[in-house]
C-alpha cells in the first residue's frame, strides 16, 4: 500500500492564498470601459475615473459578491 502525503490543511492554505492573490490582482487591474455620455473606450480602475473625452466621471466599485472570496 503506498503512503499518501496530501496534507489537505496545507493545500486549503494555499487554496485561501490563491483565492485573495486573484482577488487582489482584479482590484489592481485596469479595464477597457465605453463612456456611457460619448461611447469612448478607455482605461479604468475601482474607483473615480474620467473619462478623457467629454470628461464624465464614472465611479467603479467592487460589489457584495467579491466579498465571498
Amino acid at each position: 500500500m503506498s503512503k499518501n502525503n496530501f496534507n489537505m490543511k496545507k493545500f486549503e492554505k494555499m487554496l485561501n492564498d490563491t483565492k485573495k492573490q486573484m482577488v487582489n490582482d482584479a482590484l489592481k487591474a485596469d479595464y477597457d470601459y465605453e463612456c456611457p455620455n460619448c461611447n469612448k473606450t478607455f482605461k479604468i480602475s475601482i474607483g473615480t475615473n474620467i473619462c478623457p473625452q467629454c470628461e464624465t466621471v464614472v465611479d467603479l466599485k467592487p460589489d457584495d459578491s467579491w466579498k465571498k472570496f
